[in-house]
């Protein structure tokens, strides 16, 4: 033979791929897989610590949160910032309920006001059913020329009272006497 060496070429089989070990009670597992569960529970045990944690800052930050709002609130109402609404809102009212009133006829009242100075003038005047509920109410000529004809219902629960005048329907009576501000 001569000097030349010849290659040989390796010829490599490739073997199908085998299925992972099945794990059999009983048996000892490989360090590789023992080591890895470990690292598993190790991983939960953080995250878990973890999740503990953000829930702990979360109710912190929700209790700091509330306390922060609470004290908005009331600067606000202490400083007269808040809109003031519904029956708490200043009003113009009309010449006819100034003068039943007493009072100015451009000066801004809020309707509480006006339903607290009616119920005194009911009151005083004794203007309501001795045998009915005090929250019925028989008008007398100053309060009828003031509400007009009474057309809605006493309690809107109760249809069957029918139309007249009451607690729960005077502020329907009063509302054609109030004139928004702009």
């Amino acid at each position: 033979m001569s000097g030349k060496k010849v290659s040989q070429k390796k010829i490599v089989e490739e073997t199908p791929s085998q299925p992972p070990p099945v794990e059999v009670p009983g048996e000892e597992q490989s360090p590789s897989v023992e080591q890895g569960l470990i690292e598993m529970k190790n991983c939960i045990t953080l995250l878990k610590n973890q999740m503990k944690e953000i829930e702990q800052t979360l109710k912190a930050l929700t209790v700091q949160y509330k306390q922060e709002s609470k004290k908005r609130r009331k600067t606000k109402r202490q400083s007269g910032e808040h809109v003031k609404k519904g029956e708490f809102k200043p009003v113009k009212i009309s010449a006819q309920l100034a003068d039943f009133l007493g009072l100015k006829k451009d000066e801004p009242v809020k309707r509480d006001q006006v339903s607290k100075l009616i119920y005194a003038y009911i009151k005083e005047n004794k203007l309501y059913f001795e045998d009915k509920p005090k929250t019925l109410m028989k008008p007398d000529a100053k309060l009828q020329k003031l509400f007009g004809k009474l057309t809605h219902p006493i309690n809107s629960n109760h249809p069957e009272l029918g139309n007249g005048l009451s607690i729960y329907n005077m502020q329907k009576y009063l509302q054609q006497h109030f004139i928004p501000i702009q």
